[in-house]
C-alpha cells in the first residue's frame, strides 16, 4: 500500500501538524516565489479560516491579493479583497 507521501509527493509534513507554522511557512515560500518573478501563485487550503490566514498574511507583505469564495465565508477585515466585492466596488471589471 503507498503511503500518502508517495500519492500526493508535493504536500509537506508541515501541513500534517497543528500549530507548527504552516501558515508562516507557506508566506515565506509565496513571499520568495513573488519576488523571483515566478507569478501568479495560487494558493488554496482546505478550510475558509485558512484562506483568510493567507490572505491576510499577502496582505500585509504589500502583495496584490485577490480572495476567490463565497463572499459570506469571508473574514468581514478581508472583504475587500474579496473577488465579488471587487467587482462590485469596481476594482476589477466583471
Amino acid at each position: 500500500c503507498p503511503t500518502s507521501s508517495l500519492l500526493h509527493p508535493y504536500k509537506s509534513e508541515v501541513e500534517l501538524h497543528l500549530s507548527l507554522g504552516k501558515t508562516t511557512t507557506a508566506l515565506l515560500l509565496v513571499r520568495a516565489w513573488v519576488f523571483s518573478n515566478k507569478r501568479p501563485v495560487l494558493c488554496a487550503a482546505d478550510s475558509n479560516i485558512a484562506v483568510d490566514n493567507l490572505v491576510d498574511g499577502c496582505a500585509k507583505a504589500q502583495l496584490n491579493v485577490v480572495r476567490i469564495g463565497r463572499p459570506e465565508a469571508t473574514r468581514t477585515d478581508l472583504e475587500q479583497y474579496n473577488l465579488l466585492e471587487m467587482v462590485k466596488l469596481g476594482k476589477i471589471l466583471g
